[in-house]
């Protein structure tokens, strides 16, 4: 019974949120805070990339999915890199260029027209590949643009998104068939993408994987819910629900 609950309840939390997003478009998934939050949420954030090893001393920075977050890039310049550059496929933040840095928005969200001719030697990302409509794309135009020594550092969500959802049935969006999320999400709907596959991307596009940190559900929750995912993610990395990715081109 209490499967069958939250089955049918993310039916419901899946199909309002298509609604809302065809009635108001894309907002950020982040609430509206006062600028001390967002100061408080870049540090936590740039703090949670150099104590797993990110080094920007001396980098040009490609961030990938910034959102509406205006002190991240001083925070990266700030910790030595020599420039910053944010892409994203919404226009939460207006273009510009003012020393060294840098935003881009394309709603094709095409990495290569965004920053032509230029190279960079680290990539960030903080909870954003998972709602890329084709992260394997996006692995393949930047790895097209690393600079030779380049390294990558990617934080990745794979819960269900969702204020309430998310807590109490963090793996709900495995319960459903291909078939039956893809009628009930919209564009940035979480990609479903597991950890073995990004790393496979990168490995294919020339990178070598290094340290990969690994947050997993409770073990009593998944063995609860294990049997009622559909049968595609019955598999035992589908309870990792944070990981955060290394990668290097040497």
């Amino acid at each position: 019974m209490k499967q069958a609950f939250y089955f049918a309840a993310g039916i419901g939390m899946l199909a309002l949120s298509k609604a809302a997003y065809h009635l108001r478009g894309y907002v950020t998934p982040r609430p509206k805070n006062s600028p001390e939050d967002d100061i408080a949420y870049g540090e936590r954030v740039v703090g949670e990339w150099l104590q797993a090893g990110a080094n920007f001393t001396d980098r040009d920075v490609l961030e990938l999915g910034p959102g509406d977050s205006k002190h991240i890039p001083a925070l990266i310049l700030g910790a030595g890199a020599h420039s910053y550059a944010g892409f994203d496929a919404n226009p939460l933040r207006e273009d510009y260029d003012s020393g060294p840095f840098s935003h881009r928005s394309r709603p094709d969200f095409d990495l290569s027209r965004a920053y032509p001719g230029r190279k960079f030697s680290m990539f960030v990302s903080q909870a954003a590949f998972e709602h890329f409509d084709s992260p394997d794309l996006t692995i393949n135009q930047l790895s097209e643009m690393a600079a030779p020594d380049a390294r990558l550092i990617f934080s990745i969500d794979l819960r269900t998104h969702g204020r309430w959802i998310r807590d109490k049935d963090p793996l709900n969006i495995y319960r459903y068939s291909d078939w039956l999320y893809d009628k009930l999400t919209y564009r940035g709907s979480p990609n479903r993408m597991s950890m073995s596959q990004y790393i496979h991307a990168l490995q294919a596009n020339g990178w070598t994987v290094g340290q990969v940190n690994v947050t997993s559900v409770e073990p009593d929750y998944f063995n609860e819910v294990k049997g009622s995912l559909h049968k595609s993610f019955r598999r035992m990395e589908t309870q990792h629900v944070w990981i955060v990715i290394q990668a290097s081109r040497k």
